[in-house]
This record gives structure tokens, sequence and C-alpha cells, in this order.
């Protein structure tokens, strides 16, 4: 196997395991004329996904760390 065959595989199983399900329907992304371009925001992994079959378009963003407060309670 090439190289670059190698990294295009390396690459199609990590948006497989990340971004594979339209979050609006649960459409298959992987499908011809869905789209997922993936590309870093500082430390984050973003992928940004158009659906071809509801036609949801957004950012699915991995985050390495989360710091959340938890409300007070009255």
């Amino acid at each position: 196997m090439s190289e670059a065959n190698a990294t295009n595989l390396e690459n199609e199983v990590k948006i497989q395991n990340k971004a594979v399900h339209c979050p609006n329907c649960g459409q298959l992304m992987l499908e011809p004329g869905s789209l997922i371009n993936e590309y870093w925001d500082s430390e984050d992994t973003v992928y940004y996904c158009w659906c071809s079959n509801c036609r949801w378009k957004g950012e699915v963003r991995e985050v390495s760390r989360m710091t959340a407060t938890e409300p007070a309670e009255d």
C-alpha cells in the first residue's frame, strides 16, 4: 500500500468514527452528495457537515476538555 493510500484510509476511518451520521436526521453522512470537511480550531477538531438528505448544515466539534458549572439549587 502506498503512503498516500494509507493516509487516505486513515483519514476515512477517522471521519467514520466521528461525524458519521447527520445530527438532524440521522442519515449516513458518507453517502454520495453529503459533505464532511475536517479542520482545526485551536486544539479542537471541527467537522463542517452538509447533509444531502435533510439539507442541514453546521459544525460538529470534537472537544478534548469541557468545563461546565453546576447551577445553584434554590
